[in-house]
């Protein structure tokens, strides 16, 4: 938990509680700082949007991998809400540049409510089409998510 107050240097718990350190305290003059929490890797799925048909976007953050230049990224898109689709759940994976948020569509999969492959779709890097997320886009959600500084490799 961050402190209410902006890190001195180092401290001693005495410090808090008391104007003077003990006099018969030798590790009072050579305390060492206790460092600071560091933000941790978010784990499973993140989640970006929700669409009003109940459809669900997220990224899968153990599988989000490469520099922000080049962030290789799976993005899975729950329809199991909206009975009209025969593709329930589709994976997709992406090629980021977060620097310039272009992206490419390298995969994608389609599966039925029971989890069987529908169809499959995969693009060699070097033949998928270069695309811009429109700003407030479902896609440009999933951009930014994909390139969470905390994700960094």
């Amino acid at each position: 938990m961050p402190l209410p107050y902006p890190a001195l240097g180092p401290i001693t718990i005495w410090s808090i509680s008391s104007d003077s350190a003990p006099k018969d305290n030798p590790a009072s003059d050579t305390a060492e700082a206790i460092p600071a929490s560091q933000p941790v890797r978010p784990t499973g799925l993140v989640h970006s949007t929700t669409t009003e048909d109940g459809t669900l976007w997220t990224l899968e953050a153990e599988n989000v991998s490469g520099p922000p230049s080049a962030r290789l990224v799976w993005v899975v898109k729950d329809s199991r809400k909206n009975q009209e689709v025969s593709a329930r759940e589709q994976n997709m994976l992406y090629l980021v540049d977060c620097e310039t948020t272009a992206y490419q569509t390298l995969s994608a999969v389609d599966y039925d409510a029971e989890g069987n492959v529908l169809a499959r779709y995969d693009w060699p890097a070097d033949e998928a089409v270069v695309t811009y997320p429109p700003p407030g886009s479902i896609i440009d959600g999933l951009v930014e998510a994909a390139c969470l500084p905390l994700l960094d490799p």
